[in-house]
């Protein structure tokens, strides 16, 4: 069976126009996001960069609902709470953002504005935005992240967090970037 031009310029023009708006419907979403800017810490600082990734936890404190029963104080959930997707509930007060209520989504309180969906990787809370790239050229300047350092997100309604910046210090990465390279 021979296909018509028209034929072919619909077989090439339909998957494309539905990539589009996949990717139209992602960006939109991420838009009209909340913005969220949380404290963050050095995964592992023998390892923070991996290739040219930065590598970071949030820093959740005692609210951290994946915390375990190994550390002092620590209130671990029950093992099966840990397979269920996990929440935090976060407010805005000041440039920093502020971590109200963290569990299983399913208890979340009604009154909760911004809610982060994670899982629990032991007693780790990830929610897939724990890495940023970094350009190969920076990668000298950030061997180990500093004191004070945050990352700025986007959270969607349904959950769903995006990466806009990382903050070194608590600075935007291209201004702390140019301090620390200093006057060329």
């Amino acid at each position: 069976m021979k296909l018509s031009k028209s034929q072919h310029m619909a077989i090439f023009l339909i998957p494309l126009m539905v990539f589009a708006v996949w990717i139209g419907s992602l960006e939109w979403g991420r838009i009209h996001a909340q913005r969220l800017e949380v404290p963050i810490r050095g995964a592992d600082p023998r390892d923070l960069l991996s290739g040219h990734y930065a590598l970071y936890q949030l820093e959740l404190g005692e609210k951290n609902p994946c915390m375990s029963r190994s550390l002092p104080g620590a209130k671990a959930p029950p093992p099966a709470a840990r397979e269920q997707a996990q929440c935090l509930c976060w407010s805005q007060t000041s440039d920093l953002s502020t971590l109200d209520w963290a569990g299983a989504c399913e208890d979340k309180p009604a009154t909760c504005s911004v809610l982060m969906r994670g899982q629990c990787h032991f007693d780790r809370f990830e929610a897939g935005i724990e890495r940023t790239y970094i350009p190969e050229a920076d990668a000298p300047l950030l061997r180990q992240l500093p004191e004070g350092s945050r990352v700025e997100l986007r959270v969607t309604k349904d959950g769903r967090s995006f990466v806009e910046q990382l903050k070194p210090a608590g600075v935007p990465y291209k201004d702390w970037i140019a301090r620390s390279r200093g006057p060329n």
